[in-house]
């Protein structure tokens, strides 16, 4: 399962915890991709699967679209590739993520996108918790469909087992241009 091993952990000096996926390697580098809000101050740490950790330098944000990436002066040898079309309304998907303590996949349920959110996804039925933010959404051939941004609220209160993700097209627009 590639997507496991592309999972990371992203933290800050400042405590600012969430999940993160490489979406690239070059011959020396991983770039991880995460939420904008996982990495608002602070350096910048991020832990592989074995629990190794590499300080990441922040190439480029999108504070709009709540994405970050992330440079690594290493490789990770594991990364997602992005899907190239968007799931259908009721598509079976996983959400992937870091919470403290833990790493979770779990199964859930494509439910369209909201427009009034700026056609950000509608996930139910997976499994997300605080620091799940930056996880990978992702399809039955292991693709990079979303990217978990935060659980729904009803008031200021979590609604559980329903979460935002980014969308593939916003994906797709921010990792066009690759900063160097």
């Amino acid at each position: 399962m590639i997507y496991d091993k592309a999972l990371v952990t992203v933290t800050t000096t400042s405590e600012d915890y969430g999940s993160g996926v490489v979406v690239f390697e070059d011959e020396r580098h991983s770039w991880v991709l995460t939420c904008a809000h996982v990495v608002s101050k602070g350096r910048v740490i991020v832990k592989d699967r074995s629990g190794k950790s590499y300080r990441g330098t922040v190439k480029k944000v999108n504070a709009k679209n709540d994405l970050c990436l992330i440079k690594l002066s290493t490789r990770i040898y594991a990364k997602l590739e992005l899907a190239k079309n968007e799931p259908q309304l009721f598509d079976e998907v996983f959400v992937c993520g870091t919470p403290p303590g833990y790493r979770i996949a779990s199964k859930a349920t494509f439910c369209g996108s909201d427009k009034d959110c700026g056609g950000d996804y509608c996930i139910t039925g997976g499994v997300t918790m605080p620091g799940c933010s930056g996880g990978a959404v992702i399809n039955d051939d292991g693709d990079l469909v979303g990217l978990i941004t935060t659980v729904a609220k009803d008031g200021n209160l979590p609604v559980w087992g329903i979460c935002w993700a980014v969308s593939l097209e916003k994906l797709h627009s921010f990792l066009k241009k690759m900063p160097k």
